[in-house]
C-alpha cells in the first residue's frame, strides 16, 4: 500500500480488503474471548425452544418452523453473499499476486469469509429464537386464564403432525399462527396439578424475565464488536462509492464496487431488521401484558405481580451497537441519509475541481 500510494485503485483494493478483515479479526477475538459467556448465552436461549418444539398446539409449532425456514433462507443468502465477495477478491489477488503472497491473501480471505457467517448467523440465529420465545410468551399472557386456555400436554395430534410434516411456508395461513394452549417453557411446568390463575402469571413474569437477561447478556457480550462492525462499515461503504465514483470517471468497471458495497449494506440492514423487530415484539409484550384478565382476581397478590409486570415493561427490549446507538430501521435510515449526503458533497466537490 505504501508503494502505491499515488495509485488509487491499489490503495482502494488494500484497504477495501483490509477494513472487514480488521471487523472479522475483531469477531474472532470475541468469539474466542467469550466462549464460556457464548455457551450460557445460546444454552438460556435454545433451552425453551428445544421443550417447545415437542408441542401440541399448531400454531406454536407453526410459529418455530416459520423462524427455522427464514434461518435456512439467511444461511443460503449469506452463503451466496460471501461466495460472491469471496470469487471477487479471490481474482483480484490472483492477478496482482503470485506465489506465497498469493497463497496467505487466499487463506485469509477463506478463513475471513467463514469466520465472518459463523458470527453473523450465531447472532441473527440467537435473536431470531428470543423473538420466538417472545411471541409465545405473548400467547401466554393472553392464555392466564385456566378456564379458557390449556395447559399444553406435549400430546401430538395426528392431524397437527401431518400440517406441520407438509409445512408449506407460501401456503400458511394467519390462523395457523394462533397459540391456543398455556405453553411450558420448562418440563417441570407441564404436570401440574393445580392449576390456576396466579399460577400461570408467575409463570409468565419469570420467563418475561428471563428473556430480559438473555438480551442483556446478548447486549453486555455484542455490543461493542457490533459498535465496531457499524462504524467501519458506515466508513467501508463511503469508500467503496467513492471508488465507484473514480471507477466511472476514469472509465473503469464499478461491478466490484457494487457488488461489495451492497453485500456491506446488505449485513447492516439485516441487522437492523432483527433490531425493529425484537423492538415490535416488545411492545407487543406489553399489549398482552395489559391484556391479561387481571380484572377477574382483584386481590393484594396480583396486584403485586401486576407491579413487577409494570416495572419489566418499563425495559426496552432492543440490539445496541456500544452504548449509544440502537439498531433498527430508523438507523439504517440515518445511515443511508449520511451517505447520500456524503455522495452530494463528493459530486459538488469532484464538479469544482474539474
Amino acid at each position: 500500500i505504501f508503494q502505491n500510494l499515488t495509485n488509487i485503485e491499489a490503495v482502494s483494493d488494500v484497504v477495501g480488503l483490509l477494513a472487514p478483515l480488521s471487523v472479522t479479526m475483531i469477531k474472532i477475538i470475541k468469539l474466542h474471548t467469550s466462549q464460556k459467556r457464548i455457551h450460557e448465552l445460546i444454552e438460556s436461549i435454545h433451552k425453551p425452544i428445544e421443550l417447545l418444539k415437542y408441542s401440541s398446539d399448531l400454531g406454536i409449532l407453526t410459529t418455530i418452523r416459520t423462524a427455522v425456514f427464514y434461518q435456512n433462507f439467511e444461511l443460503a443468502l449469506f452463503a451466496s453473499v460471501l461466495s460472491v465477495v469471496f470469487s471477487l477478491v479471490f481474482f483480484k489477488s490472483l492477478e496482482t499476486s503470485d506465489g506465497l503472497a498469493f497463497f496467505i491473501q487466499f487463506w485469509a480471505i477463506l478463513i475471513g469469509c467463514i469466520w465472518f457467517a459463523l458470527f453473523d448467523l450465531l447472532v441473527l440465529g440467537s435473536i431470531r429464537w428470543i423473538n420466538v420465545q417472545i411471541e409465545i410468551l405473548q400467547s401466554n399472557y393472553r392464555n392466564c386464564e385456566p378456564a379458557t386456555a390449556e395447559r399444553d400436554n406435549f400430546f401430538v395430534t395426528e392431524d397437527t403432525y401431518l400440517q406441520i410434516e407438509n409445512y408449506e411456508y407460501f401456503k400458511v395461513t394467519e390462523g395457523q399462527y394462533k397459540i391456543k394452549v398455556f405453553a411450558p417453557f420448562e418440563s417441570e411446568e407441564i404436570n401440574v396439578i393445580e392449576d390456576s390463575f396466579i399460577l400461570r402469571l408467575k409463570t409468565c413474569l419469570k420467563h418475561h424475565q428471563g428473556i430480559i437477561n438473555c438480551i442483556d447478556k446478548f447486549n453486555d457480550t455484542f455490543s461493542l464488536t457490533l459498535r465496531f462492525q457499524m462504524l467501519t462499515s458506515n466508513a467501508v461503504m463511503c469508500f467503496y462509492l467513492y471508488q465507484a465514483s473514480w471507477a466511472i470517471k476514469h472509465n473503469k468497471s464499478i461491478i466490484k464496487c457494487v457488488i461489495l458495497f451492497f453485500s456491506v449494506i446488505t449485513e447492516l440492514f439485516y441487522y437492523c431488521i432483527f433490531g425493529t423487530l425484537l423492538t415490535l415484539q416488545g411492545e407487543a409484550l406489553r399489549d398482552s401484558q395489559y391484556n391479561v384478565p387481571w380484572h377477574n382476581y382483584l386481590n393484594r397478590q396480583v396486584g403485586d405481580l401486576l407491579i413487577i409486570a409494570l416495572i419489566q415493561s418499563v425495559k426496552p427490549l432492543e440490539i445496541r451497537a456500544g452504548y449509544f446507538s440502537v439498531f433498527s430501521v430508523k438507523t439504517f435510515l440515518s445511515v443511508i441519509f449520511v451517505l447520500q449526503k456524503a455522495s452530494s458533497f463528493y459530486a459538488i466537490l469532484n464538479t469544482v475541481m474539474d
